[in-house]
């Protein structure tokens, strides 16, 4: 349930966003939810619709909710790689000491608005 929390926190960045920026509308807003996350693109869209309810700024808006996979840099050899499941050891040189690079994070990559209520 902490996706709704989540969308809720999302939303309101953009409406500060768009309030900012003289928005219209807000028309698309998109999102990368990290596989180590914890959240689930599958329920941001499911809570979306009942988040901007009765909010006339996201009218007709979208939201485009992916996953983000997980990617690691193996310290030793720099080699990059997508760990399998809780595999975290280099497919390359075996080695266990790695930096997460992506999909540990929920990020809002884009906020399309809307100046004028021409489409």
């Amino acid at each position: 349930m902490h996706e709704l929390s989540i969308m809720t926190s999302i939303v309101d960045t953009a409406q500060k966003y768009a309030v900012e920026n003289n928005a219209k509308k807000v028309k698309k807003i998109s999102v990368l939810a990290g596989e180590m996350s914890g959240v689930l693109p599958y329920y941001l869209n499911y809570y979306f619709p009942k988040v901007i309810k009765d909010m006339p700024l996201f009218d007709g808006c979208i939201l485009d909710a992916r996953a983000e996979e997980i990617r690691l840099l193996c310290k030793s050899c720099n080699t990059q790689y997508n760990p399998k499941q809780t595999d975290y050891v280099c497919p390359k040189c075996k080695s266990a000491d790695c930096k997460i690079l992506s999909g540990k994070d929920v990020t809002i990559s884009c906020i399309e608005i809307l100046f004028e209520d021409k489409e």
